[in-house]
Parts: C-alpha cells; sequence; structure tokens
C-alpha cells in the first residue's frame, strides 16, 4: 500500500487541490509461484473485493513527522477503487497475457453491473443505494472506473523481439476496447507523475459531476 501527493485542477476552475492517492498493489504481492496464503492466484479475488469504509486495524507511520493517513478521518469519495492500472512487462509475453485477462475480468464485472444496478467492485452494496449509479457503468470496456494498459520496462525491453510484438498487440488491443496503453518505465518517472495526476483529476472531475447531477 503507498500514498502519493499530487496536485490538481479541476475542469473549468484555475483552483489547483493537493489529492493523496492511495495507491494498492494488489496483484504482485500474490505472485509468489501463483500461490497467496497456500490460494491459487484468481485475478477476481482482487477485482471484487472491496475496500472497507473504516479501518479497524490500527494504521502503520508512514511519513515520519506527519499524521497517518486514516481511511475514516479523510473520508474519501468512494470506498471503492476508482482505477485500475493494469502494468505489464514489455517483453514478457506472459506478463501481456496476464494483464489481459485482468481487464478482461474487470468489463465483465462492469457488464454484470450495467445489468444489477450495482457497484461492481462493492460486494457489500445493495442495488438500492446504486441504482442511480448506472449511467457510470452503461459502457462494458470500463466507463465509470479509470482503467488504463501500462507497458512497463520500455527501455530495456522494446529492442528484444518479444518486446517488440507485445508492444504492437497492446497497441491493437487497446485501440480495439478503447482504453490507452502508456508505455513507460520506472526510468521516466515524469511519465509515472503524470499518470498519478490524470487519475485523480479523473476522479475528482467525476466526483463533481455526479455530485451536480444529484
Amino acid at each position: 500500500l503507498y500514498h502519493k501527493l499530487v496536485r490538481v485542477t479541476l475542469e473549468g476552475s484555475r483552483q489547483t487541490l493537493p489529492v493523496l492517492l492511495e495507491v494498492e498493489d494488489t496483484y504482485s504481492s500474490a505472485r509468489v509461484d501463483g500461490m497467496a496464503l497456500g490460494v491459487k492466484r484468481n485475478v477476481r479475488h482482487f477485482v471484487e473485493s472491496a475496500k472497507p469504509k473504516k479501518s479497524s486495524a490500527p494504521s502503520n507511520q508512514l511519513f515520519t513527522g506527519f499524521h497517518p493517513p486514516q481511511l475514516d478521518s479523510l473520508r474519501p469519495v468512494s470506498p471503492t477503487r476508482h482505477a485500475f492500472v493494469i502494468v505489464f512487462d514489455a517483453g514478457d509475453k506472459a506478463s501481456y497475457e496476464e494483464a489481459l485477462n485482468v481487464h478482461a475480468c474487470i468489463t465483465d464485472a462492469i457488464a454484470a453491473a450495467t445489468l444489477s444496478h450495482t457497484d461492481p467492485f462493492n460486494s457489500r452494496a445493495t442495488p438500492s443505494s446504486n441504482s442511480r449509479k448506472r449511467r457510470t457503468h452503461t459502457d462494458a470496456e470500463g466507463q465509470g472506473r479509470f482503467v488504463t494498459l501500462v507497458a512497463n520496462k520500455i527501455p530495456k525491453n522494446v529492442t528484444a523481439t518479444q518486446g517488440q510484438s507485445n508492444i504492437r498487440a497492446a497497441r491493437i488491443y487497446s485501440d480495439k476496447h478503447g482504453i490507452p496503453l502508456r508505455e513507460m518505465s520506472a526510468a521516466r518517472f515524469r511519465d509515472v507523475d503524470n499518470l498519478f495526476t490524470e487519475i485523480a483529476a479523473w476522479a475528482l472531475n467525476q466526483y463533481e459531476t455526479n455530485a451536480t447531477a444529484r
């Protein structure tokens, strides 16, 4: 679990707001031998898991000299995930195929929620409390959640034959499904910063739009 502070300017406004993003590296935490706590890895386990509204466990001190972020005290816009950043290694075919598997699960969850009027990423939500959110789940490809593919380790792998093949396939896939593809690496940290800022701006603008609609 990581926290990153970014500054966002809302649409139609010159006001710049500080935003604290909570980044959950959920999937990679279960990559050891494909097992987590003796249970075989399954992408649906993390796609469908809900984020608790309040944390009962003691929080960790994240920044020396600062109060640690508290989920119940920060009152986030939503108790669930706003975005999915699906990262794969550009030179690894298995990693790329697994990224597509993750995206397929997200797509299925949103498509099912469109019919049931529920939030696909909050198992405790009831149809009545989410019925007016249906319009945010109308696009089975991911509308209502920020979803993007990220081809990582580009400088290291892009010249390799498999890396070139994966990048070409990913570009075709992103065009077909209408989701953005970003090609980056840890060395180009500005690209990473820009991605997180874009996610924060999108989430805040979604919140403002929904609040106005109510």
